[in-house]
């Protein structure tokens, strides 16, 4: 047996739950893969907000969106996901939100910052 362990199956995050049109559907949480899915949507919403560019921005960032949450709630299928602007930004939040671990959550609530800044000062 080895001396040093890492069990990764104790850190995968809860599944979460979320109503849409009177339906409560099971979110599975994300990959890695989905996060930087999800993160490149996010990024292109805004885009779309701040650019003319004929909601191009937008209607990609609709499809990638359309797929990722077909991955991450399976009840959910492509085309029946009808919501708004804000509903999807507000989904995508909440899928990111399981990613993070129940600790780093506690801690966040409790105002504990994981990491704190600190500055080196050279030896006088």
């Amino acid at each position: 047996m080895a001396d040093a362990q890492l069990d990764l199956d104790s850190i995968i995050p809860e599944k979460g739950e979320v109503t849409l049109g009177g339906v409560t559907y099971i979110v599975e949480p994300p990959k890695l893969k989905t996060i930087i899915e999800l993160s490149r949507i996010y990024k292109l919403f805004q885009s779309s907000k701040k650019k003319e560019d004929g909601g191009a921005s937008a209607l990609e960032a609709l499809e990638i969106f359309h797929n990722v949450v077909e991955k991450i709630i399976p009840d959910i299928k492509k085309d029946s996901v009808d919501i708004s602007f804000q509903q999807a930004e507000r989904l995508i939040d909440f899928i990111m939100g399981l990613a993070a671990p129940k600790e780093l959550k506690a801690a966040k609530a409790a105002g504990i910052s994981p990491v704190e800044k600190k500055t080196l000062q050279p030896d006088l």
